[in-house]
């Protein structure tokens, strides 16, 4: 008979359904969703997780957590109080600050809290990326000088575990057909708001006007658009995750110009299906891109404007397979699966 863990998270996104799929395989994987929308149900959502988390403590091994917030608190609390284990995999969003566009849980007054006590009471933290311990932040002036979660939380005194993200390379994939000339794509959940800026569109777009002649477009969803779009760039709504694959191969470059990252998994599926990559250099953007693309200092609109140029000069046929390469040789999703499990293991062991 497997194992029972518990496995909670606010928005089942595909990242999380998948790690939730990952530990199915060896564990009896119970979950608790907790979703962020609308606010006004956190309360009761709180007190359904109450009477949940006491039907369900004494028939499991373990907590796992993805993400820190609201959802955690009392995961941490019980297992703590009846010396049960638990881990908290974290994400990015739980360990930066970005007051200038209110962004980043340690910006949100409450919810810091919440995740504080969370982090300080679980076994151990997984981060997706050292950088989300403590990195040095140079990207952009307008807020702190340093980023990660021992700098928000100076006090907490964890072990950490680094897992990265895994990908399937048969779900993802370089085609090796003729790419739109001078393409550049990016991916974001949602593009109004301060993800407007945490994912870079602002520079996307002012790079486009500068780049009259190069081709870029943006797939994300809109509330509302509140900016003038150069005539160069074409904005699609959000594509199903299964035919997304068919829509990179289409384009030749992918733009990752984001203030913040954990280890972001659209720029890894980009570049397995050989878009060669223009990253920020933030958290794990240097370290995913390594030598097989071209990196970006500073949030600067000329700097990226002379990559680009840079960029379509290149040996584009060369850097593609390198990039594709690139993910499927480190990060495939067997290594996850084998990590995830380990530290499972490790916890109830």
């Amino acid at each position: 008979m497997k194992k029972k863990i518990l496995c909670i998270y606010t928005n089942k996104y595909t990242f999380v359904y998948k790690d939730i799929e990952l530990l199915s395989s060896t564990y009896d994987v119970i979950e608790f969703g907790f979703p962020t929308h609308p606010k006004w149900n956190t309360p009761f959502i709180l007190i359904k997780q109450f009477f949940f988390m006491l039907y369900y403590l004494p028939k499991i091994e373990a907590t796992v957590s993805i993400f820190a917030g609201y959802h955690t608190f009392w995961p941490s609390l019980f297992t703590k109080i009846f010396k049960k284990p638990s881990t908290i995999i974290l994400s990015g969003f739980d360990c930066y600050s970005f007051p200038s566009i209110k962004h980043g849980i340690f910006n949100k007054f409450l919810l810091k809290y919440f995740a504080e006590f969370s982090c300080k009471h679980s076994s151990n933290l997984v981060v997706l990326h050292e950088t989300m311990v403590n990195s040095v932040y140079t990207y952009d002036e307008a807020d702190f000088p340093f980023q990660g979660i021992n700098y928000f939380i100076p006090s907490l005194k964890k072990d950490f575990v680094t897992i990265y993200n895994g990908y399937e390379s048969n779900r993802f994939f370089n085609k090796n057909e003729k790419r739109i000339p001078n393409s550049f794509v990016t991916i974001s959940i949602d593009i109004s708001g301060s993800t407007f800026y945490v994912k870079g569109i602002d520079l996307i777009l002012k790079a486009a006007e500068l780049l009259p002649d190069y081709k870029f477009i943006i797939i994300g969803k809109t509330t509302d658009i509140h900016f003038e779009i150069p005539k160069n760039v074409e904005i699609l709504p959000p594509v199903p995750y299964n035919e997304v694959n068919n829509y990179l191969n289409q384009y030749e470059f992918y733009l990752q110009l984001s203030m913040a990252e954990g280890f972001p998994n659209a720029l890894c599926e980009a570049m397995l299906s050989g878009c060669i990559p223009i990253g920020s250099a933030v958290f794990s953007i240097p370290f995913i891109i390594d030598d097989v693309g071209f990196i970006l200092p500073k949030k600067d609109v000329v700097q990226l404007t002379e990559i680009c140029k840079t960029a379509v000069q290149a040996n584009k046929v060369l850097l593609s397979k390198k990039a594709s390469e690139r993910i499927a040789n480190n990060f495939p999703v067997a290594r996850r699966k084998k990590e995830l499990v380990a530290l499972v293991e490790s916890l109830i062991n």
